[in-house]
């Protein structure tokens, strides 16, 4: 018998490659430091590494990533490089095929790549956030919105999780870098963090409107919720005035192409704008109203497949009065149960491109309008 051939080191170092890389920027806030990256490295099932990238911690928390986390790569700046280019930093260096940005205050749960991992495998998606969430339980993120003039909006913001409207995926406009995956080379390709951001405040969106410009959504999971702290390392005025400063830029880069779609603000948020921010990008718009929900093996589920199948994004809402949901949002169906269903279409009037029955979605007609108007 003829030995194998030995394996060279460069095929040895992908065979023992992580499949992603977490990256961790800190900057003091070690109680919450110490969270984040132990729940990063207990409740990561896949191969990964964790690099923590230290920005000066004036309270010694690389010398307490040393001492308590000895399995972590760790990166520490002399001086406070930003969040953004902290984490340009640990991509260059990363093994990973995906990169997950974790903010410092951001404590991943049991379980939470999987489903991360399967979403931005969908052909089309370039990044994928999970729902982030308040310590005291309520919604603090799911998925945001954008608008010309770079006012932004947290879709869900202090309401409670289990709300209807935060329970289907879908595609958004961008989300919060406390919880990001990405493939590594996208976000190489599209050079990473801007650094005219830096210290922090839009890169993350800049990053998402970079891969929607190449063709790539930014997908929202609300089955993976991230407890998320939010200003541990710096403070809501810190906050606003790094906002304020960089908002032009952002104005500059992408207002333009924002304008093509989206209503011009966000500011004051109402109703109305919210939900056409949140659907300006989804391609066919399609309003079911029935009495009963179906379930999703019937024809009409059917339907809605061969119909997501050929536009992955459109917006396809069922109004009911009574029935079961879950089913539904796992197909990234929204569902509106109403005591009177047909009163949707007074709530959100001139916002979808049909409005049917049940069997009227089944046929050929329903999915030639939406073709075109999603063209």
């Amino acid at each position: 018998m003829v030995p194998p051939a030995p394996i060279g080191a460069s095929v040895a170092r992908q065979l023992n490659a992580p499949l992603v890389s977490i990256v961790i920027v800190t900057h003091g806030a070690w109680s919450w430091a110490e969270r984040a990256i132990g729940a990063a490295l207990a409740n990561t099932d896949v191969p990964h590494e964790v690099i923590v990238v230290d920005n000066a911690s004036p309270d010694g928390t690389a010398a307490k990533v040393r001492e308590r986390f000895s399995e972590v790569r760790l990166i520490a700046n002399d001086d406070n490089a930003g969040f953004g280019a902290a984490n340009n930093q640990a991509a260059e260096v990363a093994q990973g095929e995906f990169l997950a940005l974790v903010n410092s205050d951001a404590v991943v749960p049991a379980g939470w790549i999987g489903p991360l991992l399967d979403a931005l495998r969908r052909p089309g998606v370039g990044a994928v956030v999970p729902a982030l969430v308040n310590e005291d339980g309520t919604m603090q993120i799911a998925g945001a919105l954008a608008a010309p003039d770079g006012s932004v909006l947290a879709l869900g913001n202090g309401d409670d999780v289990e709300d209807p409207a935060w329970k289907f995926p879908r595609a958004t406009d961008f989300g919060a870098a406390a919880c990001m995956l990405l493939r590594r080379r996208d976000f190489l390709a599209a050079g990473g963090f801007l650094d005219d951001y830096n210290p922090a405040y839009f890169e993350d969106l800049d990053l998402c409107m970079d891969l929607l410009d190449r063709g790539l959504r930014t997908l929202y999971v609300p089955d993976v919720r991230v407890l998320h702290g939010g200003f541990s390392s710096g403070g809501q005025e810190a906050a606003t005035e790094l906002f304020e400063r960089n908002r032009p830029t952002f104005v500059a880069r992408w207002g333009a192409k924002l304008a093509a779609t989206h209503p011009p603000s966000l500011w004051p948020p109402d109703p109305a704008t919210t939900l056409a921010a949140r659907d300006a990008l989804a391609t066919g718009r399609a309003l079911i109203v029935c009495d009963t929900l179906p379930a999703p093996d019937t024809d009409l589920g059917a339907a809605i497949r061969d119909v997501l199948a050929e536009l992955p994004w459109a917006r396809i809402t069922i109004a009911a009065r009574t029935g079961d949901p879950d089913p539904w949002y796992r197909l990234g169906v929204e569902i509106l149960l109403r005591a009177h269903p047909a009163e949707v279409r007074a709530e959100r009037p001139n916002h979808y491109d049909v409005i049917v029955t049940p069997a009227e979605f089944a046929v050929p007609e329903t999915l030639a309008t939406l073709r075109a108007t999603a063209s």
